[in-house]
């Protein structure tokens, strides 16, 4: 039996450790603060299959300089934080090129079919089913241009095999009634899985954990040492811990 030591105990920590035990591993969590902590608190609450678009592209790149000239736009440069920030600034750029961003494409689409298979086998082994719910994501255009431009990603991400439904104008609002009547399309990925609440989902995660005997260590990992052994994790207040391997799952 190896003993694996996963840091983390967000969604993704939480999820690895239940892969871990359903192989017959043993395994420890480390969490600084408590279950959920971060932004697996209050985050979106959803299986985004279908996002499978690299940010990196050139059409992102584009987007970004009329953002430039938007007061209410995402996106925005400091002009005194340039030297800092123009090394990120040429590395995304490299990362759209066609190249790049097609690799990209593919890994995250791969990435994303794994996910999707491997949720239901988890959800049915934790007895969690009934926590998530197919509610279907419905994405909105305000014009006929932006509508235009957005089916380019949508065919790539039919390729990838996403499926979606397309509604203009008039189709689009007995479709969804309520939208306002500037909206001119949208395009619904009929397959987007939510939770209800992501902290509670997380929390019965962990009760099903504690129950297949998981150990939970609530410390401030200080440091990861590698022995002869195995890995040693050293804590700002507590003993040290050591197992075969450690898995970092402890967000950005």
């Amino acid at each position: 039996m190896t003993n694996i030591i996963v840091i983390g105990g967000g969604i993704i920590g939480l999820c690895v450790a239940e892969k871990l035990i359903s192989e017959g591993h043993k395994v420890s969590i480390i969490e600084r603060e408590r279950i959920a902590a971060g932004a697996s608190y209050g985050n979106a609450a959803g299986f985004a299959f279908s996002e499978v678009m690299p940010m990196a592209s050139v059409g992102m790149i584009l987007r970004s300089m009329r953002w430039l000239f938007d007061p209410n736009g995402p996106f925005s440069v400091v002009p005194q934080d340039l030297p800092q920030t123009m090394g990120w600034l040429v590395r995304f750029a490299l990362a759209a090129r066609r190249s790049s961003f097609e690799t990209s494409l593919r890994v995250q689409s791969q990435l994303m079919q794994v996910g999707q298979a491997t949720l239901p086998p988890m959800l049915n082994r934790s007895n969690l089913e009934h926590m998530v719910r197919t509610t279907g994501a419905l994405y909105l255009y305000d014009t006929e241009r932006q509508y235009g431009d957005a089916m380019a990603d949508w065919r790539l991400r039919e390729n990838r095999g996403v499926a979606y439904d397309c509604y203009e104008g008039r189709a689009l609002h007995n479709f969804q009634p309520g939208l306002s009547n500037e909206i001119y399309g949208g395009v619904h990925a009929p397959k987007y899985q939510a939770v209800t609440e992501p902290k509670d989902f997380c929390l019965e995660i962990h009760k099903y954990l504690v129950h297949k005997g998981v150990d939970t260590i609530y410390a401030n990992v200080s440091a990861i040492q590698t022995r002869s052994d195995g890995v040693e994790v050293v804590f700002e207040n507590a003993a040290p811990v050591t197992g075969a391997q450690v898995l970092l799952a402890a967000g950005p």
